[in-house]
């Protein structure tokens, strides 16, 4: 490439550059608010109103009385996670009790996923999750 060409094509290429740091130097100097305030620079109204004052009105801790910590009763809705984690647990335990002599041997999980109709996958993280 002829060398008039180069010095040119360098040139405009360093042109762009000096261009983009000092597009991109703007905007670390002068963020938008939004990020002012996430970045601590501007107080917003959503970090006065979270501040607290002392260790009892902390944000989602509850205290009684004598300042031992109320604990949130599970919702009724999560009673479906665990009766689901329950039952995965005494699948695996069913299972690794069946199979005591071929459990978490390297090999037998696709036996196994075979003769109980399930994924290999499973198997897996059955023997990985109870050993």
């Amino acid at each position: 490439m002829p060398t008039a060409i180069r010095k040119k094509r360098d040139r405009l290429r360093a042109l762009s550059r000096r261009l983009e740091k000092a597009h991109w130097d703007n905007i670390v100097a002068n963020p938008p608010l939004h990020l002012q305030a996430r970045l601590a620079q501007k107080e917003s109204q959503l970090s006065r109103s979270l501040l607290t004052e002392g260790p009892e009105n902390g944000v989602g801790r509850c205290f009684d009385n004598e300042g031992q910590l109320l604990y949130r009763d599970i919702p009724d809705g999560l009673g479906i996670n665990i009766e689901r984690r329950e039952n995965r647990e005494s699948t695996a335990k069913d299972m690794r009790d069946r199979y005591r002599k071929i459990w978490g041997k390297r090999g037998f999980t696709k036996e196994i996923a075979h003769l109980e109709d399930k994924n290999i996958r499973t198997i897996q993280k059955y023997m990985k999750d109870f050993p």
